[in-house]
């Protein structure tokens, strides 16, 4: 029985929320309300659905590895 490798998830999930903060701070022309509102907003619903993402790959690859 193999441990399902969750730490990737959380790797993933950190290293997205890190690039998108840099990302917004750096790159974007966004001023005032509209930064604050994509920061509080829209970084965590696209970092979620990104997460969750990964987590469904690894773990389909994961159940794939463990039936044979």
């Amino acid at each position: 029985m193999r441990v399902y490798p969750l730490w990737i998830e959380k790797i993933v999930f950190i290293l997205l929320a890190t690039a998108g903060v840099w990302g917004l701070w750096t790159q974007s022309d966004l001023i005032g309300y509209q930064l604050w509102l994509s920061l509080c907003c829209g970084l965590p619903f696209f970092g979620l659905i990104i997460t969750e993402a990964v987590g469904r790959m690894v773990q389909l690859v994961h159940v794939s590895r463990t039936v044979k």
